[in-house]
Order: C-alpha cells, then sequence, then structure tokens
C-alpha cells in the first residue's frame, strides 16, 4: 500500500490549505490490491512542527 500511496501523490495533484492549526494536504487516489477503489487521503503538518501526520482516509465516490 505504500506504494500505491506514493505513486498516486507524485501523479495526482492535491489540495491544500491553511488553518489556524497548520497545513492540510488532500489527495484523492486510486488504492486496493487487485479491485481499485477511490479514496481521499489527508495529512496535517501542525503550526511549529516539522513532521506531516495522517488525519484520516476514507473512501469516496
Amino acid at each position: 500500500m505504500e506504494n500505491d500511496i506514493l505513486e498516486q501523490v507524485v501523479k495526482s495533484s492535491y489540495d491544500r490549505k491553511k488553518t489556524e492549526y497548520g497545513k492540510r494536504f488532500s489527495v484523492n487516489m486510486m488504492l486496493g490490491v487487485e479491485k481499485k477503489k477511490k479514496f481521499q487521503v489527508v495529512w496535517s503538518q501542525d503550526v511549529g512542527e516539522d513532521k506531516i501526520r495522517l488525519i484520516t482516509t476514507h473512501r469516496i465516490k
């Protein structure tokens, strides 16, 4: 799955927003082994932090 995510991030455009808490990034991507499904993956970089953390991943249509 890690390779799927990295490949999709490179190929996809992503949405980026600044909030009072930091930066939020979301990418819509196809994930799966045999049957690919569309998911939205959301990360956040909190104010004052260097690392980005995963917030949520959910299926979208």
